[in-house]
């Protein structure tokens, strides 16, 4: 029997009907299920990752890039098994995912759910939090541990699992962050964050020399040319107006 997902693309974009021209009763669908997402904002947060063009890390990753607690996960990760299940999206419903992706940035269908630069911002401000806070010894997310581990096993290696989750989620904030900052509008919070914060450079040093080549050195570029583009945004609308004029994130 097909899974849900299958059916909304088997139903909805049968092999005659081109992906560009979506069946409206899609839209309709969607619409709907993000009323579920809408009035929490990590919930709503955790829609942009849908549009990351490339492929996607662990879901696991995601709410320590957002700033939410572990304890705070079990109840949002139940709506959204319930709704559009992102967090149980693997390489093989990619194309599921870039169908969410269309819908959520086309303001014709998604209205005002659509996803726009001031959302792009406010995660890249949770992101940035999360990279450039210093390291401190002890603390580290509480990811899951895999279920399939016996007691024992639970007890002697539930630090080294975390650590090692941990260094993989700053690798994936690296690649996130610069995609973000490339599709984040000026964010006065954001800006004066970046100016004032750097990378944590005791976990940059911790990543795979080829992550520290690259990964490091494309955000720490996209931190530069973010702030330049709010810097030319401010020139040319005369001066920049203050966070309380903005309004906060």
């Amino acid at each position: 029997m097909p899974s849900w997902r299958e059916r909304v693309l088997g139903i909805c974009f049968p092999v005659t009907r081109p992906l560009r021209n979506p069946h409206p009763r899609l839209d309709q669908y969607l619409l709907n299920e993000l009323k579920n997402y809408t009035p929490d904002e990590p919930l709503f947060d955790l829609l942009t990752f849908v549009t990351y063009p490339n492929l996607l890390w662990e879901w696991l990753h995601m709410w320590p890039l957002l700033g939410v607690p572990a304890a705070e996960t079990a109840e949002r990760e139940e709506v959204d098994r319930r709704s559009l299940c992102l967090m149980g999206l693997k390489q093989p419903f990619d194309q599921y995912r870039h169908i969410l992706a269309g819908f959520l940035t086309d303001r014709g269908r998604a209205g005002r759910s659509t996803l726009d630069g001031g959302h792009y911002a406010r995660v890249a401000l949770k992101m940035a939090r999360y990279l450039f806070e210093p390291k401190k010894p002890g603390k580290v997310w509480e990811y899951k541990l895999p279920s399939e581990w016996t007691w024992y096993r639970r007890d002697h290696d539930d630090k080294i699992y975390r650590e090692k989750r941990a260094k993989e989620t700053f690798q994936a904030g690296l690649q996130y962050l610069s995609f973000y900052l490339e599709k984040a509008t000026f964010n006065p919070a954001l800006v004066e964050y970046l100016e004032k914060n750097k990378l944590d450079p005791i976990r940059a040093q911790e990543l795979p020399r080829l992550a520290w080549a690259e990964d490091k050195k494309k955000v720490e570029e996209g931190v530069v040319a973010y702030l330049e583009r709010c810097k030319e945004q401010g020139r040319s609308s005369g001066s920049p107006r203050s966070p309380t004029q903005q309004g906060r994130p």
